[in-house]
């Protein structure tokens, strides 16, 4: 991912519910994609393009000192979903996280989002125990 795509994954991103998990916004504030593009240093920011147009991207973490990968964002467009293109990207960012020295990869997926769960179980993530989303929100307003 680039800085030019920064506005075409922002709107992508923002209008989708999934990325919603409580009464915060769902989704990075452009400001903060801007950065973490900028600073990407040890991350994995993907973006799928077919035709010169981004039609799906995936934002995931690398934490060193804990060899943690976490995939935050994947997302492609409905239409083009069925083609790979969301099994791509999340081989490619597990491979890329894996050689970065990751021991232990995951991502939060709502329980009722089907498509994504099948899409982590096919590229061998296992379901972990059921858990209550918590949050602080530092400067919320």
């Amino acid at each position: 991912m680039e800085l030019s795509d920064v506005d075409q994954v922002y709107e992508m991103g923002k209008e989708t519910p999934e990325f919603t998990v409580s009464d915060s916004p769902g989704f990075w504030g452009k400001e903060d994609l801007e950065r973490w593009v900028k600073d990407k240093r040890e991350d994995v920011l993907l973006v799928a393009e077919v035709e010169d147009k981004i039609v799906g991207f995936v934002l995931a973490k690398y934490h060193k000192a804990t060899r943690l990968g976490t995939i935050t964002n994947i997302f492609v467009k409905g239409t083009h979903r069925g083609r790979g293109i969301g099994g791509t990207l999340l081989e490619k960012t597990k491979s890329q996280l894996l050689n970065k020295g990751a021991t232990y990869l995951y991502a939060l997926i709502k329980e009722q989002n089907d498509p994504s769960l099948g899409l982590f179980r096919s590229a061998g993530f296992a379901e972990g125990y059921d858990m209550t989303w918590v949050e602080y929100v530092h400067n919320r307003f």
